[in-house]
């Protein structure tokens, strides 16, 4: 076992690293969809949600930086609920995970599809949409099977191209919007579609958790943690607010627009504009799938050599020493899930997932023995909790999926511990 100073000698992410990790993990693909979805909810009061929003997600955000700190090795959460709850909850929280990336993985594939019609309009139609799918994922799948540093680097550079063309909107709307249009928050609207709309952002600020992933690295986590995760939301809110109310000016039918932010950008800088957001959106959603088929098969590989997921998904190429096996299910997933069509379905449970893993790691926080909570934390764990339960609103299916798969946690550990016993 390491004594306390050799794992502190083999902590080296600072705290500005990580909150690039905050960052990259959190702006997504789906910045370029949910515009429309927050206005169809509560139309020109759209860019408020996003206030509320970053202050719903304030405490929850808290209580994983608590837990963070009470991580000594690498893992995240599924690691750390496994120690404190059990391998119920443990394996739980793994597949809730792996519900999370399925999800958003099939939302990021619409998107893709969507904005491409901006160039091809027969994209929409389902033979185009089955050969874009299967040919990007292929493309994929092959890549990384081959090596992952193609990926990484790939998804780096995407990423940077992301965010520059976010900031470009933002900055193209603010000064080429002579007259924008009024914000005014509905006064008839009733509290559901808030609430409603702010539950959607637990998607769009999803992705946060991930900083507790190389937790065991983390130069002094009591002081890098809380700074990577202030700082890093605290951009990102501020990102997400000018975005939405740069559409908001604009005028936009942004609520019956499947590419709501290209039509913004119709708006102020012609059809160039509106090519060059969809080109964005395409280029951020493969950055996205790119670096999913790096992360989630290890994910996979390393759930199934806990004994918490199929032995075969734990296999590596004997030739390029590659997760092959966890690739070829990830992309069979991404494939299935990709060739749906209900965005909202697939972002609601989404949310439903994030949310019970939240609430899942902040029970395992507040039952943490080891690490006693100060009364700050304790109230910190016990109000992300709370706002998980407030904006736990999904439909009957998605709770149900979500059910299910504790119930098939449950068994799986129950024969487990039975084949281990024998």
């Amino acid at each position: 076992m390491l004594s306390e100073s050799d794992n502190a000698s083999n902590r080296s992410i600072g705290s500005i690293a990580l909150t690039g990790v905050v960052v990259n993990s959190v702006i997504g693909a789906g910045i370029f969809a949910l515009p429309g979805e927050i206005a169809r909810l509560v139309h020109r009061g759209a860019p408020y949600v996003y206030v509320l929003g970053f202050f719903a997600m304030a405490p929850i955000a808290g209580a994983y930086v608590l837990i963070g700190t009470r991580i000594e090795h690498n893992g995240g959460q599924y690691t750390y609920v496994r120690s404190i709850l059990g391998e119920t909850f443990g394996t739980t929280t793994a597949l809730y995970v792996l519900v999370v990336r399925s999800t958003s993985a099939a939302v990021v594939v619409d998107l893709f599809v969507k904005y491409l019609a901006e160039f091809i309009p027969a994209a929409h139609t389902l033979s185009w949409r089955i050969v874009a799918v299967l040919g990007v994922v292929a493309l994929l799948a092959i890549g990384n099977t081959l090596g992952v540093k193609l990926g990484v680097r790939l998804s780096s550079a995407l990423s940077v191209l992301k965010l520059a063309s976010l900031a470009a909107f933002v900055g193209a709307g603010y000064l080429l919007l002579s007259h924008p249009h009024p914000v005014v928050a509905p006064s008839n609207l009733p509290p559901a579609s808030w609430t409603k709309a702010v539950s959607l952002l637990v998607f769009a600020y999803g992705g946060f958790d991930s900083v507790l992933c190389p937790a065991g690295e983390v130069k002094s986590p009591k002081i890098t943690l809380p700074l990577a995760l202030g700082f890093g939301l605290g951009t990102i809110g501020v990102f997400y607010f000018l975005v939405q109310l740069v559409a908001t000016w604009s005028g936009a039918d942004l609520e019956n627009s499947p590419r709501p932010l290209a039509e913004a950008a119709r708006v102020f800088a012609g059809a160039s504009g509106a090519a060059a957001m969809s080109v964005a959106a395409v280029i951020s959603t493969l950055g996205w799938l790119c670096a999913t088929f790096v992360t989630v098969p290890q994910f996979i590989r390393a759930t199934a050599e806990r004994g918490d997921f199929f032995p075969a998904a734990g296999k590596t190429h004997s030739s390029f020493g590659t997760p092959h096996i966890a690739i070829l299910i990830w992309a069979a997933v991404v494939c299935v899930l990709g060739l749906g069509r209900d965005l909202l379905w697939n972002v609601e449970l989404s949310v439903g997932a994030r949310l019970l893993m939240y609430s899942i790691a902040t029970v395992a926080l507040l039952r943490d023995q080891n690490h006693p909570l100060s009364v700050l934390g304790r109230i910190t764990g016990f109000a992300g909790l709370a706002l998980c339960v407030a904006l736990f609103h999904i439909g009957y299916l998605q709770a149900l999926v979500l059910a299910a798969i504790f119930g098939f946690s449950a068994v799986w550990t129950l024969k487990r511990s039975r084949r281990i016993a024998r």
